[in-house]
């Protein structure tokens, strides 16, 4: 029998890189004046997030301030994980009663097998899928669709 081939976390991480700038991110650190922090990253800059020793694989900021949580897992199957996973590091976050992130990005494959990607939003307590133009978004959400979401609550 042949043995599953294991799949790297890494090359999903590399898929929402690439999407993410594709879709109007600065993948640079903030504090080089860009958008995004990754891992480690997250913890250092914002040490009161209420995380512990978990950490999201990203997290993409509008001026400065968390705005979306991102959560990468090695294979499609797995894309309810990351979602889940992605929540639950926003609900971390917003306990403190200092931050508001109210968008959760679960993505999941790599690039031979596709990726599958589901986005949240968080209104009146619930998750809700994030819609643009009446349609469930299903990819990175651009930088235009996170603020425009922000300003509209919805």
């Amino acid at each position: 029998m042949a043995k599953a081939r294991k799949r790297a976390e890494s090359r999903a991480r590399a898929y929402i890189r690439a999407e993410g700038e594709k879709r109007g991110w600065n993948l640079k650190h903030i504090s080089a004046g860009g958008d995004s922090l990754e891992e480690n990253e997250i913890t250092a800059r914002f040490p009161d997030m209420g995380l512990g020793l978990d950490k999201p694989d990203f997290l993409f900021c509008l001026a400065g301030n968390p705005a979306v949580v991102i959560e990468a897992k090695n294979e499609r199957e797995k894309v309810e994980a990351a979602l889940n996973e992605a929540i639950g590091y926003a609900n971390a976050a917003n306990a403190t009663g200092k931050y508001s992130i109210k968008i959760a990005v679960g993505a999941a494959g790599e690039e031979d097998c596709g990726f599958t990607v589901q986005v949240r939003y968080l209104k009146n307590g619930n998750w809700l899928p994030l819609t643009s133009k009446g349609y469930e978004i299903t990819t990175i959400p651009s930088k235009r669709e996170v603020e425009l979401a922000y300003e509209a609550n919805d």
